[in-house]
C-alpha cells in the first residue's frame, strides 16, 4: 500500500514540475523586462558607472542587459527546479524511513531534506551574485518578480 502512495506522490510532483518548466521556458522577454533594461541603461548613462558598460553603444548595452535578464530568469528557474527535486526526494526518503522507524524517522528525514534544500538555495543564490559582480551588473535591477 505504501508503494502506491509513493508512486502517486512522485507522479504528481513530476507532472507539476513539467507544467511549471514548460510555462517558464516558453515565455518571451516581456514588457517589464524591456522597461527594466531601458531604465538600467538610462541609469548607466546618467551615473556613468560602471565605466565598461558606459563606454558601449546603445545596441551593445541593450544586448548585454537583455541577455543578463534572461540569464537571471533561467538561473531562477533552474534553482526552483532543483529545489523541487530535493523536496520530492526528501518526502520519498522520509516516507520510506517512516515505514521502518515511525514518525520520528519521518521528521528527521524531512528536517535533513529541508537543510539540504536550504544549503542548495544559498549556494545557487551566491552563484548568480558572483556572476553579476563579475559582469558589473546590479542584480536588483535585472530581477523580474
Amino acid at each position: 500500500m505504501i508503494w502506491l502512495i509513493e508512486f502517486t506522490l512522485v507522479a504528481v510532483c513530476v507532472a507539476v514540475f513539467a507544467v511549471f518548466m514548460n510555462k517558464q521556458v516558453k515565455k518571451p522577454l516581456n514588457e517589464l523586462a524591456e522597461a527594466r533594461v531601458r531604465a538600467y541603461m538610462e541609469t548607466i548613462r546618467r551615473t556613468q558607472e560602471p565605466v565598461l558598460l558606459n563606454a558601449m553603444s546603445d545596441v551593445e548595452l541593450t544586448d548585454i542587459l537583455t541577455n543578463a535578464v534572461r540569464h537571471v530568469a533561467q538561473h531562477r528557474n533552474n534553482r526552483l527546479f532543483f529545489l523541487g527535486i530535493v523536496a520530492v526526494q526528501a518526502i520519498i526518503i522520509s516516507i520510506i524511513l517512516a515505514s521502518y522507524g515511525g514518525i520520528q524517522s519521518f521528521v528527521i528525514g524531512i528536517t535533513i531534506g529541508a537543510l539540504v534544500g536550504y544549503g542548495l538555495d544559498r549556494i545557487m543564490s551566491r552563484q548568480i551574485l558572483v556572476w553579476s559582480k563579475h559582469q558589473q551588473l546590479d542584480m536588483e535591477r535585472l530581477t523580474l518578480n
